[in-house]
């Protein structure tokens, strides 16, 4: 389905139902075929536990497959002084997601290969608004840019757009 233009594709099963070798199959086939593949495996770990560490994921890789100068060193000499933290933190997603709508442009624009953004178990992402309402897939997949989502089952998804196909696994 990816191969064929399917921007999104969400795939949900039971645990142990084998999302995780799929994707990681996916990452290496797609490779192999010439496809630009960047693998995020979601968990209980530094920098792969929240949605926002995601993000900066999507953002430091379009920008290193350019060698454009990285978003978070800007964002660190124009940090200003005196802010609430959770102030800082929303306000933190919101410039990360618009940064990474903005190198999607960028890729789609400038890219030969096709990218395809592989997220497995989402689910296990810490459960926030961001991460339930699914507001980590970029709004302009497209043609370029395209994603897999993997989650269990039991994971309760947003409306599916025309554009997403969810895909049970037995």
């Amino acid at each position: 389905k990816i191969r064929k233009g399917q921007k999104l594709l969400v795939l949900q099963g039971a645990a142990g139902s084998g999302k995780s070798t799929l994707m990681s199959r996916f990452a290496v086939n797609l490779s192999e075929e010439g496809y630009q593949v960047l693998p995020i495996f979601c968990g209980n770990t530094l920098m792969s536990d929240d949605t926002l560490d995601l993000i900066k994921s999507i953002v430091h890789y379009i920008e290193d497959v350019f060698s454009l100068p990285h978003f978070e060193d800007q964002m660190h000499r124009s940090k200003r002084l005196g802010e609430d933290d959770s102030d800082r933190e929303e306000a933190s997603v919101r410039e990360w997601a618009d940064k990474m709508a903005e190198l999607i442009a960028y890729y789609e624009a400038n890219a030969k290969k096709t990218l395809v953004i592989l997220i497995d178990a989402a689910d296990q992402l810490f459960a926030d608004e961001v991460r339930d309402k699914l507001m980590f897939i970029p709004t302009n997949l497209s043609e370029k840019v395209r994603m897999v989502v993997s989650c269990l089952d039991t994971f309760a998804l947003p409306s599916i757009s025309e554009v997403e196909q969810v895909q049970p696994l037995k």
